[in-house]
């Protein structure tokens, strides 16, 4: 439905709430004002379902059981890039996300220097909207989601 948007779907069936969805939007069209572009989103929304094909037939230990993935939720996508050479956080894209995505509402959700805390490993291409307020509070602390939500 929305075809006019600022960066690229690696399928046809990917979804997010609109809350992610607007700023997504919002967050990749300002990228592309900077000049930096070719986001492509390659995961939103699962259901219970597919995520549990997807924890079946993986056992990388990057994709969570049923009922534990953020992306049940449609408030988390993982991205890449076309200039994304198999480590998205060596890409211009991934810089420009990782100094600008709080402006809008995201947390780069599994940092590097925070897998003791959230019990997963650094994930540079998941995503997560949680609105611009706790994304601030989050930016300023240099808190992971799961310190905010104890200090809450």
């Amino acid at each position: 439905e929305h075809k006019e948007r600022s960066f690229q779907l690696a399928r046809a069936d990917i979804e997010l709430r609109k809350p992610a969805l607007d700023a997504a939007q919002e967050m990749f069209a300002a990228a592309a004002a900077d000049g930096v572009e070719g986001f492509i989103l390659s995961s939103g929304y699962r259901t219970r379902e597919y995520q549990q094909t997807l924890y079946e037939e993986n056992n990388t230990g990057y994709v969570n059981a049923p009922g534990e993935s953020e992306h049940e939720y449609g408030l988390t996508f993982d991205v890449t890039a076309y200039s994304d050479s198999g480590v998205f956080a060596d890409t211009p894209q991934f810089a420009w996300l990782y100094e600008h995505c709080w402006e809008y509402g995201f947390i780069l959700r599994y940092p590097e220097d925070k897998e003791a805390l959230t019990g997963v490993p650094y994930e540079s291409w998941h995503y997560r909207y949680v609105g611009r307020e706790a994304a601030l509070e989050m930016q300023r602390s240099g808190w992971c989601l799961e310190e905010y939500a104890a200090y809450r």
